[in-house]
């Protein structure tokens, strides 16, 4: 997750440990969902450039 800023990162991380589940199948479900959004959200971030690249893809969205 280079593409996150270190402070995001670490709060990420910082949710994730203090958030374990005991059953596996219910953290794996969590943990694929969770990564799909991630994926999702660095594909918004990609398509654009910079800070605004999530309000370029909002205005795309909009057009």
């Amino acid at each position: 997750m280079s593409w996150l800023t270190p402070t995001v990162s670490a709060a990420i991380n910082s949710y994730a440990e203090s958030h374990k589940m005991n059953s596996i199948g219910v953290s794996v479900g969590i943990q694929e969902g969770f990564m799909g959004l991630i994926d999702s959200l660095k594909g918004i971030c990609d398509k654009g450039s910079g800070s605004y690249a999530g309000i370029q893809t909002a205005a795309d969205a909009y057009k």
